[in-house]
């Protein structure tokens, strides 16, 4: 769980973002993270939107997410790590939204996010199962009820990596709520696979 504010900048072809949020009993971290989106009407129906992301991330949730501890590196055997505060990653970004009707709403999104700084030398990142180069992909169905809550039908995530993957960074997968499902012996025959699942 993340609580925090944004402020955002609108025009019909252009958005700006930025956000700091901390997390309330995962990592207790702080992050900021900044994007600006080139919006683009396809239909009266279809939108468009992508570009550039930003994120830096404090010593706690580099930490909890990239250090490891005495314990975790006995576990693991992988060296201690205690990554301080920093940029952790710049990227790209980019959904689309098809207004099914004036109640219904399928959203796809998609990014990539290249590791950097501090969090970038955690062996998590540099071990044999680890990498700088993040992918996140979903989809999410909204829909408007009468008192205009918005429902987000998501299911729970899953993480396909390479039955290389350390069992650290497995298990920080599974401790953070998604599923963990091990294929292939490299990288490209895991995204392969993932990429099989999702159509």
């Amino acid at each position: 769980i993340e609580g925090g504010a944004f402020l955002r900048y609108d025009q019909p072809f252009l958005s700006a973002k930025v956000e700091l949020r901390r997390g309330i009993g995962g990592s207790n971290g702080l992050i900021f993270d900044a994007l600006i989106d080139g919006k683009l009407r396809v239909s009266d129906s279809v939108f468009l939107s992508g570009g550039p992301r930003l994120s830096v991330t404090d010593g706690t949730f580099n930490q909890a997410y990239f250090g490891i501890n005495a314990l975790q590196s006995i576990n693991s055997g992988y060296a201690q790590y205690y990554p301080g505060a920093g940029l952790r990653s710049v990227g790209v970004g980019a959904s689309a939204l098809w207004r099914i009707h004036d109640q219904l709403s399928f959203v796809a999104f998609g990014s990539y996010n290249y590791l950097a700084d501090t969090v970038a030398n955690s062996p998590i990142v540099t071990g044999p199962g680890g990498s700088r180069n993040q992918f996140v992909a979903g989809a999410a169905l909204t829909t408007m009820s009468v008192p205009r809550i918005i429902i987000g039908i998501t299911p729970m995530p899953m993480i396909v990596m390479p039955t290389t993957t350390p069992r650290l960074k497995v298990e920080g997968v599974c401790a953070r709520g998604a599923t963990a499902l091990l294929h292939g012996a490299s990288f490209p025959e895991a995204l392969a696979h993932a990429l099989q699942l999702a159509d």
